[in-house]
Parts: structure tokens; C-alpha cells; sequence
């Protein structure tokens, strides 16, 4: 367990000291919240069961034909990768704060490309 201070932590910069797991492996039947960047994102102080992605997620790969991005890349990671290759189609990402994980959980996106 590590002990995390949400008010340096979190994108709102409010909040306490909770105890987190960090996941270095895809693990099945998590019981709780995987909280990624925690960019708008509120934690009670007494909040239970909260993991993080490792290092071991932040991750760009480029195959033949595919590009995997693990989920706890950020998006400005993404936005950099693909414009220092001269990949397009996300472009939008270079205006929007988070890691992957929580763009596709919260299905992120901007009026241009929704």
C-alpha cells in the first residue's frame, strides 16, 4: 500500500492522504476504483479499495499496422508521440488533461470531434 496525498496528487489540488495499491499487472476482479490521474476527481478521506496503474502502463507501442498505448499514458504523451512521428487523427488530445485510461472511461472528447 502506498499512502497518497490527493492535495498534491489530484488535478484540483484538494484533498487528504489515502491509502492506494499500485498495479504493476493486469489483475481480474479488482474490488474498488482504479483512479488514474485523478483529474476531476474528488476523494474522500475515508475512501477504500483505490488502486493506481504502475509505471509498467505508461507504454506506447508501435507494431506494423496498430499503435497499444497502455492506459495510464497521459494524453499529452499521446498528443507528443503521435506529432514526433507524424501520425495524425489525435490531434484533439493536445486540449484535454488525463491518461488514456480515464479518456476512455469517461468518454472524453471536444465539440469537433465528438
Amino acid at each position: 500500500m502506498k499512502i497518497l496525498d490527493c492535495s498534491t496528487y489530484a488535478s484540483l489540488r484538494v484533498g487528504g492522504c489515502v491509502e492506494v495499491e499500485v498495479l504493476h499487472r493486469i489483475q481480474q476482479n479488482i474490488e474498488g476504483r482504479i483512479i488514474g490521474k485523478a483529474n476531476n476527481l474528488l476523494i474522500a478521506p475515508n475512501a477504500k479499495n483505490l488502486y493506481l496503474l504502475g509505471k509498467e502502463f505508461q507504454t506506447i507501442f508501435e507494431a506494423k499496422d496498430l499503435i497499444e498505448i497502455g492506459g495510464a499514458m497521459s494524453s499529452g504523451r499521446i498528443y507528443q508521440y503521435f506529432k514526433n512521428h507524424n501520425l495524425q487523427g489525435m490531434e484533439f488530445l493536445r486540449g484535454l488533461p488525463g491518461s488514456l485510461g480515464g479518456l476512455v472511461f469517461m468518454n472524453a472528447g471536444m465539440k469537433e470531434y465528438e
